[in-house]
């Protein structure tokens, strides 16, 4: 099939793969080689004389195995553990989002502590008399927010036990 050169090339760029890849039927070999053009070729591979080799693709079932266990939560321990702890989860993203956590239970606080003195009808005690917050945050002296929450709360019964005080003083 030496002479079905120039038919094997062009039915290669038709089907966009490597003349290697291409199949021609041997029984029906006088009409590939009257096939001179393209559209004759075409017409051959729509009735399946000439065609594409399937190209062999890496199995998928060894890796949908390996994604099951690790679903599972096999397979991730210590030995499996590819890179830095930082370039897995970025230590300085994960302070900012704890950072930001913390604040926003503040504002939240800071906003309950002006409807209790509101309830009291008293002014706001001054910066001094109440703890900085922030700046315990800044500084990493709360471990998680049920630690922040908890200072907080006795920080709020604090309040209004000094509230309560100068109202009965006045």
């Amino acid at each position: 099939m030496s002479n079905l050169r120039f038919q094997r090339k062009l039915s290669s760029k038709i089907l966009k793969s490597g003349s290697k890849k291409i199949i021609l039927n041997n029984s029906y070999k006088q009409v590939l080689k009257e096939a001179y053009n393209r559209n004759i070729l075409k017409n051959l591979i729509r009735k399946k004389i000439i065609t594409k080799k399937i190209s062999n693709f890496v199995s998928k079932s060894r890796k949908r195995i390996r994604t099951i266990k690790k679903r599972s939560g096999r397979s991730c321990g210590q030995g499996n553990v590819k890179g830095t702890l930082n370039a897995r989860k970025n230590i300085k993203k994960k302070w900012i989002n704890k950072i930001r956590l913390f604040r926003k239970i503040l504002k939240k606080h800071r906003y309950t502590n002006k409807k209790i003195c509101k309830i009291y009808s008293s002014n706001f005690l001054k910066h001094e008399t109440q703890p900085n917050h922030y700046l315990k945050i800044k500084g990493n002296f709360f471990n998680d927010q049920k630690h922040l929450k908890n200072v907080l709360k006795a920080n709020r019964y604090q309040l209004i036990k000094l509230i309560k005080t100068k109202a009965s003083n006045k």
